[in-house]
């Protein structure tokens, strides 16, 4: 009866281990697709904004 005990404490902690490190590579996969996600945004955003400064200077200069 013992023995039964701590071979399910012994799983119970492998288990919590394996799980700890899938939710620990799906966190830094999400990390990267995040940083992917913010760098494509920033090039967007940058790209609209020196559009929208050639029409503020077009129309400036009429």
């Amino acid at each position: 009866m013992t023995i039964a005990i701590i071979c399910l404490i012994v799983f119970a902690i492998l288990v919590f281990l394996v799980s700890f490190r899938v939710k620990k590579f799906d966190a830094e996969a999400s990390y990267e697709e995040l940083s992917t996600s913010q760098t494509v945004e920033f090039y967007k955003i940058n790209k609209r904004l020196k559009a929208l400064e050639e029409e503020l200077l077009v129309e400036y200069e009429e």
